[in-house]
């Protein structure tokens, strides 16, 4: 991971980002959908409007070659697997200092809910997630493939909740806009 963030810093990305560059704050969008797989496909499919992005794939489950069915070019896509959720936090934050680095993909919401840190320290790392995104253009998209209740307490971090299944937007607290498409979204 450092030589792709040593990468960022040394080479300005040409490219205009089309994420929406001028929106003032980052945003932080949940995606659920019983089915994983097409969660994940509009989460990597958003990879492309970056100037550069990362894929922290705590289960483990995504490789390169799935990837490149969504993606158009991997030279600006980092893939990461943490091994352990603080550590996933800690990078999210440090990921979030660099302006060049768009979009980051968290596959999935398990990951930011496992047993290794207890609901007051989860809180405390979505709180700091949340703040510094006010002051960057970074999207984070978190999939979430379970559709679960469980994680209904966490609504009120994401400014941006999609029902992949049903392709209906559910909550949008920056804009909205009723005729307003997931892919105006993502």
């Amino acid at each position: 991971m450092n030589d792709f963030l040593s990468k960022l810093e040394q080479q300005r990305l040409k490219k205009p980002s089309s994420n929406g560059q001028n929106r003032g704050c980052g945003r932080f969008i949940l995606l659920n959908s019983i089915k994983s797989d097409k969660c994940l496909e509009y989460a990597l499919k958003s990879l492309n409007k970056a100037n550069a992005g990362i894929i922290i794939d705590g289960e483990h489950f995504i490789n390169i070659e799935y990837s490149k069915k969504f993606i158009d070019s991997l030279e600006f896509i980092l893939y990461y697997q943490p091994c352990e959720q603080k550590e996933m936090f800690e990078v999210i934050l440090k990921l979030l200092q660099y302006k060049e680095l768009d979009c980051i993909v968290v596959n999935s919401i398990v990951n930011l809910l496992s047993y290794t840190i207890d609901s007051k320290g989860v809180m405390h790392y979505l709180n700091k997630i949340k703040t510094a995104l006010k002051s960057t253009n970074t999207d984070i998209i978190v999939v979430n493939p379970y559709n679960n209740t469980i994680y209904n307490n966490l609504e009120e971090y994401f400014n941006i909740i999609i029902d992949v299944k049903n392709e209906k937007i559910i909550k949008n607290t920056l804009t909205f806009n009723k005729d307003m498409s997931i892919n105006d979204i993502l």
